[in-house]
This record gives structure tokens, C-alpha cells and sequence, in this order.
């Protein structure tokens, strides 16, 4: 839907938290109802992008805690 929404050759910034792989909710979270969470890996995140976007940087920030990743897409066109 978001790739629809750019023109060709438009730009888009994504910054999420990554992970291990693993979705759903978090142990120990008290929101009602409770939050579903996807902590994609490097290379899931990269995968995906990379099927409908130009992956122009990935890069990913802090990744001995709680890793950060960042990428920069451009729209085909």
C-alpha cells in the first residue's frame, strides 16, 4: 500500500526495532488488549524491502542492546 502511494522514484524512510525473528506479544506487557510485535531480523527486514523497494541504505544503530534498523527505499520507476 505505502509503494502505491509514492511516485516512481520516490523516496521512503522506514526505522523499526529489530530482533530475533520473533512476532506476537510480549511477555509481561499490561496493555488491554494486549499489543502484537514483530522484531524482524537484518536479513527478513532486508528480504521484504528489497521485494517492492531499492534498499538505497540499511544500516543498523546500537546492535548490542536493542538493535535499531534504518533503512532508506526508493520506488522503483
Amino acid at each position: 500500500v505505502i509503494r502505491s502511494l509514492l511516485r516512481p522514484g520516490g523516496w521512503l524512510y522506514v526505522g523499526v526495532w529489530g530482533g530475533n525473528g520473533r512476532e506476537g506479544p510480549t511477555e509481561g506487557d499490561r496493555h488491554v488488549p494486549a499489543r502484537f510485535f514483530s522484531f524482524r531480523t537484518d536479513e527478513q527486514l532486508n528480504r521484504f524491502a528489497s521485494q517492492h523497494f531499492t534498499v538505497v541504505d540499511f544500516h543498523v544503530i546500537n546492535p548490542a542492546s536493542m538493535p535499531f534498523q534504518s533503512l532508506t527505499l526508493r520506488r522503483p520507476g
